[in-house]
């Protein structure tokens, strides 16, 4: 087994177990409860850790970083009502017109 990637949270932990287990790939999750002692311990070292098979190592890698987003995206305009959105979203939060960005 070889670490693919620690999570900050919980939540991130989720995301990135469920789209690995979507592709087939078994993972092994270690520090998941280990949250309560973030004090005693570094906090870096209480995050939760995912695991991987050795074989799957690359493909997993290649995986996550197809799905990792960005902070650097530009904000876009809805084609219909033109109300300004910011980058992470894909549906205009006035008319709920299901867009792409341009």
């Amino acid at each position: 087994m070889k670490k693919l990637k620690t999570a900050t949270n919980q939540i991130e932990l989720g995301f990135f177990q469920g789209i690995l287990q979507q592709e087939g790939i078994n993972c092994l999750v270690k520090n998941e409860f280990l949250g309560g002692a973030s004090g005693e311990l570094p906090v870096n070292e209480t995050w939760p850790e995912i695991w991987v098979a050795d074989e799957d190592l690359h493909r997993a890698k290649v995986i996550l970083e197809n799905i990792e987003f960005s902070d650097d995206t530009e904000p876009w305009h809805c084609g219909q009502c033109n109300q300004l959105i910011e980058p992470q979203f894909a549906v205009c939060w006035h008319c709920a017109r299901n867009v792409t960005p341009d």
